[in-house]
């Protein structure tokens, strides 16, 4: 450890804030050989001395692509506490590691137990998580260690993690705390290889100083290369990492033929049990004493029955050293001795050409990683299955489950390289199909450029004649990101038409009313609504995505109601299931459906949960829609700090073809900017809102046009109102009737009748209450001050309920003006102001219903830790003592 020693208080630093409750984690990066490891080792030694209980994991080269391995390293001796977590948590935990019931836990559900176990853990001792060489950990292990490194601040558990640096792109997470590891100074350079290799002559010294540039591993091989070869070190200079690898290589090549295959066998090897060596040496008739030359040549060492190498870079040099001959014998031997899913894969190895009996085995292999949660290790097996599958229609279904496991497993990259192998690949409709679902889930969730909806078209014409069905769900896929990009194009429409006419479906069918839904919904109101509505009395028994799709199409045809129950509906069936990455979708738009019908605590509560899950799972685009949804209610708060923040994410993580995101961006800048004062400002961005999107936009024609009239540019929004109208009426919708009136109020046609007209659709709360101030307002100019005192003073109560703190002040100015002795601020202001979190209002309303903290924690996808955290802190802000007090507390603040 010469010149570590800053390196080490920082870790030592590390520890002692977790011995206090401070958890936190730490990235030790560098090049290969400066010395990540043996800080890695030096820390874990001293939490040992300190009473730690301490977990590790690290990656291997071979492993990487086996899901869940690392997973499998880190929690071997203390996956028998999983009795303590939630039943949801502990069953997919004991899932991935093949013991109880099979199931296909998603990877947050797995992350969120993996997480509970430890904070149960470190109830007892500090705990230390280790995770070497992350640069080869697979994907998945990678995941959930990032998940739990960044909820440990407040618990006994630190996390110290190393990665290679100049390894191209890595699993390992990339927010959090570094500690970049340089190479040594010439200084302490000098002092190390002293320290090893005193006997070096002056010139000798020199040259393996000059060589090495200061890396720790270097100086100690090179120099050892000196030594024992009589010879100073090559003067070629090949990247480090490459001549360490000579080096090593040369140690191997002067050792007897059996060692040599013997550190094959480990070399290629996903385990390093010695009893796995010895069974598959004895296959290539190399006995396990035949190690013994290369322990005393320092290349490998063993301990507690297994085999381990001096040197990540040991392993490497072995492999790449030895012959592909050698190498097929090596995967032979140990395909041999091993069985399930390793003995599988070992055979593939050692493969070449396609084998029909060897792809079903790692099928057959990947449906039971499919079982037990491991998508990581069920997409990789299915695309290597693939690779030894001659049938191209066979082989290209198993690349297109592999894709649809990869975008399930948050693998987008890997999905979207499947997609475009499956397209090279087959024709067969159903791997075609299975691809769509899973662009059509990327495009929604991960990655940033829609789809064109064209692309589902001509997949529908390829399945059709062969699956009607299918066929239809692309044509409503295109549907939706028809809508998704604006609603404008009408030759885009046609064309979706006209692929739904020829699927020759019922009348009365809920794809096609869907269909007809988004791409006209004027014009197929009255065949599409009806049957819409109808599918509300059975949608407890309609598939998930069928409902979701039925409150998709709703949307545009303006029927909220539909929408929000059928998406509460799908929730609720997805909760029950546990289905994370569907649930983080569905939450941020019943978010925005909250928000529409007015209910803003609620809608930000979904939105904020959805954008948790959507973080924690990766999934930019959703990110960005529940971000959007997240400003709008801090919009109508008056926070424009949290509008603000809101917004720019949103913005920056958008895809530029979701003209329905931008919509909601828009509106919430122009809601703030008029709340706030900043009338042009509200001008131009609720002219975007409006324009950016044919049917949502409406939804801001009413703020559209008092920022207009307030900046004298109502003769501008004349012919939008006008188009809001006659989607008005050829839609029939409550809402956008109630808006049109008051837009026309505004700008004076009829104003009295109108706002009147308005308040006759009173089924949106808070737009009813914007009608009344606006009404309130027009009538106290004219000074009919008694019913204008009516209008304001229930405008403000809504307003104060919801926390909509601009327009309460605005009402209560105007009631002050007509005579009415009010504050500036509402009585409940200072208690608003202390209010809870969104998520703490869903555990406090959660617990108040007799939810233990495990309950709570399956329903909101939480350690049950967290929660108790969470409630700790909430009894002190409602000012009550424990759980006796929360349903009082809450009534009390509605």
């Amino acid at each position: 450890m010469i010149g570590r020693d800053r390196y080490r208080e920082r870790v030592s630093a590390l520890l002692d804030a977790a011995e206090h409750g401070r958890g936190g984690a730490l990235v030790v990066r560098g090049s290969a050989g400066v010395g990540k490891t043996t800080l890695l080792e030096d820390g874990r030694e001293t939490a040992l001395r300190r009473g730690f209980t301490v977990l590790s994991c690290a990656g291997i080269q071979s492993e990487t692509r086996l899901g869940l391995a690392g997973l499998h390293q880190l929690l071997r001796v203390a996956v028998d506490r999983a009795t303590a977590l939630p039943d949801r948590q502990r069953d997919a935990l004991l899932s991935v590691f093949g013991i109880g019931a099979e199931q296909s836990p998603d990877r947050l559900l797995v992350s969120i137990a993996v997480l509970g176990l430890v904070e149960e853990l470190a109830r007892e001792k500090p705990i230390l998580i280790t995770g070497d060489d992350l640069q080869w950990l697979d994907d998945q292990t990678a995941a959930i260690l990032g998940f739990v490194a960044r909820r440990i601040t407040n618990s006994r558990i630190a996390m110290l993690l190393t990665v290679r640096d100049g390894d191209g792109d890595t699993a390992a997470p990339q927010d959090l705390p570094d500690l970049v590891l340089p190479v040594l100074t010439d200084r302490d350079a000098a002092a190390l290889l002293d320290d090893v290799r005193p006997e070096l002559d002056r010139e000798m010294r020199a040259r393996v100083l000059r060589e090495a540039d200061g890396n720790p591993l270097a100086l100690v091989e090179l120099s050892r290369g000196v030594l024992e070869r009589g010879t100073h070190p090559a003067g070629e200079r090949l990247p480090l990492p490459v001549r360490m690898e000579r080096v090593f290589a040369a140690q191997v090549s002067t050792l007897p033929a059996p060692a040599r295959d013997l550190l094959l066998l480990a070399a290629v090897s996903t385990s390093p049990a010695l009893g796995e060596l010895e069974r598959a040496g004895a296959v290539l008739q190399a006995p396990l004493t035949a190690l013994t030359a290369a322990e005393e040549a320092g290349l490998v060492f063993t301990a507690g029955g297994e085999l381990r190498f001096r040197h990540p870079l040991v392993r490497s040099a072995i492999y790449g050293a030895a012959p592909p001959s050698r190498r097929i014998a090596a995967h032979r031997a140990l395909a041999a001795t091993l069985d399930g899913e390793r003995s599988t894969w070992h055979r593939a190895a050692a493969t070449t050409g396609p084998d029909e009996d060897l792809a079903t085995a790692l099928d057959d292999a990947a449906a039971k990683a499919f079982d037990r949660g491991d998508l990581s290790g069920h997409m990789r097996l299915l695309e290597r299955a693939a690779d030894f599958t001659a049938d191209p229609a066979v082989a290209g279904r198993r690349l297109a489950n592999a894709c649809y496991s990869a975008q399930r497993a948050g693998l987008t990259d890997a999905a979207l390289r499947l997609a475009a192998r499956t397209a090279r690949t087959t024709d067969d409709p159903l791997a075609l199909t299975t691809v769509a679902v899973a662009r059509d889930a990327l495009a929604r969730t991960a990655v940033p450029v829609n789809p064109d909806p064209l692309y589902f078209l001509e997949t529908s014409g390829r399945v059709r004649p062969a699956d009607v069905l299918e066929a239809a769900s692309m044509v409503w896929m295109a549907s939706t990101w028809f809508v998704a990009a604006g609603a404008h194009r009408t030759d885009t429409a046609a064309a979706i038409e006209q692929a739904a006419e020829q699927l020759g479906l019922p009348e009365d069918t809920l794809r096609l009313a869907a269909i007809r839904a988004n791409i006209d919904p004027a014009r197929f109101r009255a065949s599409s609504r009806p049957v819409l509505r109808g599918a509300l009395a059975y949608r407890t028994r309609l598939p998930v995505q069928h409902c979701i799709g039925v409150g998709m199409a709703a949307q545009p045809l303006h029927d909220w109601e539909t929408s929000l129950s059928c998406y509460l509906t799908a929730l609720e069936t997805q909760q029950r299931h546990g289905a994370v990455v569907d649930i983080a979708s569905c939450l941020s738009t019943l978010g925005r459906l909250q928000v529409i019908r007015g209910l803003l605590a609620e809608g930000l509560a979904d939105a904020e949960r959805g954008h948790r899950l959507a973080t924690d799972l990766g999934q930019p685009v959703m990110v960005a829609y529940s971000a959007g949804v997240i400003a709008h209610v801090h919009a109508w708060y008056g926070d424009a700090a949290a509008a603000g923040a809101a917004l720019a994410d949103a913005r920056r993580l958008s895809p530029p073809e979701r003209e329905d995101m931008r919509m909601l961006q828009e509106w919430s800048a122009g809601v703030l900017a008029l709340g706030e004062g900043r009338d042009f400002d509200a001008y131009v961005s609720l002219s975007s809102a409006v324009d950016a999107h044919r049917d949502f936009g409406l939804l801001a024609i009413a703020d559209l046009v008092e920022a207009a009239c307030r900046v004298g540019a109502a003769d501008r929004v004349i012919a939008r109102v006008d188009r809001a109208e006659q989607h008005s009426d050829a839609l029939d919708a409550p809402l956008l009737r109630h808006l049109v009136n008051r837009a026309r109020a505004l700008l004076g046609d009829d104003p009295e009748q109108r706002f009147r007209a308005a308040l006759a659709d009173d089924g949106y709360p808070l737009q009813t209450a914007r009608t009344r101030l606006a009404y309130g307002e027009w009538l106290r100019r004219r000074r009919r001050t008694g019913p204008a005192r009516d209008e304001l003073a229930a405008a403000a109560a809504v307003f104060d309920r919801v926390g909509a703190r601009p327009w309460a002040r605005r009402a209560r100015t105007e009631l002050r003006a007509c005579g009415v002795p009010v504050p500036a601020e509402a009585p409940a202001a200072a208690a608003a102001a202390a209010r809870l979190t969104a998520q703490e209002l869903q555990i406090a309303e959660l617990a108040a219903k007799g939810l233990s903290n495990k309950e709570i924690a399956d329903h909101l996808f939480l350690s049950h830790r967290t929660v108790g955290s969470h409630l700790y802190r909430i009894y002190p802000k409602l000012g009550i003592s424990g759980r006796g007090g929360l349903r009082d507390a809450l009534e009390g603040r509605t």
